[in-house]
């Protein structure tokens, strides 16, 4: 019991410190009594004093904390049925089982509904277990051997370069066709010119291939025909620890970086990885467009997959974030910080870059299905976002909700069947968590404007009319821009 006692206590003070507060264990408050945590907050100007008891008789410690003087005074207890309020001194004290307190204590705070939260004892007990696991399994260090063994020595960087690079950016080709032989073959010319040319050294690729590290796999046909590697689940534990490995050897390097940046910095981190994910990376598209007109495409596509894949497995995972406390993205940060990231293109490149330049980013091109070049990227890995996060929390705003009503309503405002409308919204509406009433509050004000009609009822008709399309995208767009640029004053 005494060890849970202390568990808990480990976990408050966590849970505390989550939310800006420096805690103390085992404060005095008198002579003669002592308190199990103390916490203060500048951020929102409250003193904090927390009691853990196991047991339903909380008189004492209710005595204690009343006389404390602390803004926010609460027993935590190990039994839900132990649940309620005592009073003592004219103050009344909750009393909460240790899984209800965040709620409690977000609801004294008025913390919004969209920050993310920290998550039960239960998590982070899980969590706590795992980071006491070494990072270094030793995978690395024993591959590393017996490259050396094996009489590879000189190869030991050029390998774990790129398995880093592949842990990263997930495959890259290692052959494509060669243009200029492949007339020769279709013209019916015999040539001896080689008909593939390759990427990769074919030493380092070989090397990866016997130790079962990499597989290869070809993708397209004719001259768009191209080779592509990517790594096995056993090459996927080594590049997770290399990686691991370069996020602590660089760490100042990353802090530094982060501090430059400021808030763009986790803005980047959550706007460049998906809710759900294939491929946990962060993603940056080199390539400048329309800003409402890449938006447009990102919304539609997400939403498309969403509605295909929702009741398949391959769907993905949502993310989980592991360097600070797990936590689950809402879609529309996740959408904002999307749109500040490529609002701000030139900064958004320039921050990559630097990651670039400590072997945490690399950049890739990337092909479709049948070989065909859409665009270059560059990526980093999700253990990247995961440590800025936990350096720079995002703030809590309802300004989000603005923003994807905004966005949501652009979206529908081109689709010309009603009906289609009508449905679009309701998988917008699911997908990206938008309460209807933001939606119609926004509808409101553009019917004030003489813009647009309010949200229509019926059901079967479409959900809203546009009557002046130039002057509503125009004003739409503009407050988009506004929404996301308040939000990155915040």
């Amino acid at each position: 019991m005494a060890n849970m006692h202390s568990e808990v206590q480990d976990y408050l003070k966590a849970l505390l410190e989550y939310y800006d507060f420096t805690v103390e264990k085992e404060r005095y408050i008198s002579p003669s009594d002592r308190i199990d945590l103390y916490g203060y907050s500048k951020s929102h100007n409250k003193t904090i004093g927390i009691e853990i008891t196991f047991t339903s008789d909380v008189r004492r410690d209710a005595e204690k904390l009343a006389k404390s003087g602390f803004d926010l005074i609460y027993i935590v207890v190990d039994n839900p049925a132990y649940e309620g309020k005592i009073e003592y001194r004219g103050r009344v004290i909750p009393i909460v089982h240790y899984n209800s307190f965040e709620n409690e204590l977000r609801r004294s705070l008025n913390i919004s509904l969209t920050f993310p939260m920290f998550g039960s004892f239960e998590e982070w007990i899980k969590g706590r277990r795992i980071e006491q696991i070494p990072v270094a399994e030793g995978k690395l260090d024993k591959f590393i051997q017996t490259l050396r063994y094996s009489g590879l020595d000189e190869f030991i960087e050029d390998v774990i370069n790129l398995l880093a690079m592949l842990y990263i950016t997930r495959e890259i080709p290692s052959m494509y066709r060669d243009a200029i032989t492949y007339d020769l073959i279709c013209s019916g010319v015999k040539t001896k010119r080689p008909q593939y040319r390759t990427i990769i050294e074919p030493k380092i690729l070989n090397i990866l291939k016997n130790f079962d590290l990499v597989l290869e796999e070809a993708r397209g046909s004719g001259e768009l025909r191209k080779y592509f590697i990517h790594l096995t689940n056993k090459g996927d534990e080594i590049g997770r620890e290399i990686i691991a490995n370069r996020i602590s050897t660089n760490s100042r390097e990353l802090d530094s970086i982060i501090k430059e940046f400021g808030k763009m910095a986790p803005i980047i981190a959550v706007g460049t990885v998906e809710r759900y994910v294939r491929e946990r990376i962060m993603r940056f598209e080199l390539s400048e467009k329309d800003i409402f007109d890449r938006l447009l495409l990102h919304v539609e596509s997400r939403v498309t997959d969403y509605v295909i894949h929702s009741k398949l497995v391959t769907m993905g995972k949502e993310v989980e974030l592991r360097y600070g406390r797990k936590r689950k993205l809402h879609p529309l940060l996740s959408l904002i910080c999307y749109f500040i990231t490529y609002y701000n293109y030139s900064k958004s490149r320039d921050f990559f870059n630097r990651l670039e330049e400590l072997g945490l980013a690399y950049e890739v091109p990337i092909y479709d299905s049948r070989g065909r070049f859409i665009h270059d990227e560059i990526r980093s890995s999700i253990e990247v976002s995961e440590y800025i996060l936990s350096r720079i929390p995002l703030p809590e705003s309802e300004l989000i909700f603005e923003f994807g009503s905004l966005t949501t309503i652009l979206a529908i405002s081109r689709i010309r069947d009603p009906k289609i409308a009508r449905e679009r919204l309701e998988e917008y509406i699911k997908f990206y968590e938008i309460p209807l009433d933001s939606i119609k509050r926004v509808l409101d004000e553009f019917n004030r404007f003489g813009l647009a009609s309010k949200f229509i009822e019926v059901s079967d008709s479409g959900p809203f009319l546009i009557f002046d399309e130039k002057k509503f995208e125009e004003i739409i767009k503009r407050k988009l821009i506004d929404t996301a640029l308040r939000f990155l004053k915040l």
